[in-house]
């Protein structure tokens, strides 16, 4: 999907994880369009893909990554992507994408939207007890 988005800084915790010599797996989530797993220098290493609908992301592919473990011994497990299209189906969630393509990132993007928002419940408001006043008189 896209580049991993990996820190800046190299802080030595693979490394660390490495020479301990006891890591089961490093996994990451909420990797947006990533949703792979693998193994470097014997270190199982895997994301998952965004599983919400608030950040760009792989489209019906969001998922959650499963793991199935051996109570028995940890180093014995599968794991994989469970896509939100094999758990839903034909759903209603395209529809659903576009409201939330369009929803603000941010309070302060979200600021002109509420001022709207408010200014046109105000008008309604306003446009009702006009209307409730000038019926109340057409009655008397």
């Amino acid at each position: 999907g896209e580049l991993p988005s990996a820190p800046d800084i190299n802080a030595g915790l693979f490394d660390a994880a490495q020479e301990k010599g006891e890591m089961i797996g490093m996994f990451f989530g909420h990797d947006h369009n990533n949703g792979f797993h693998g193994k470097v220098r014997g270190i199982p290493l895997g994301y998952a893909p965004s599983a919400g609908y608030n950040a760009y992301g792989p489209g019906r592919r969001r998922g959650v990554r499963v793991f199935h473990l051996n109570q028995n011994d940890l180093r014995e497990y599968s794991t994989k992507v469970i896509t939100d299209n094999e758990l839903l189906g034909d759903s209603p969630l395209p529809n659903l994408m576009t409201l939330y393509d369009r929803m603000p990132s941010s309070f302060g993007a979200a600021k002109p939207m509420i001022r709207k928002g408010v200014a046109g419940l105000a008008l309604g408001v306003g446009a009702a007890v006009a209307l409730a006043v000038l019926g109340k008189k057409r009655k008397k």
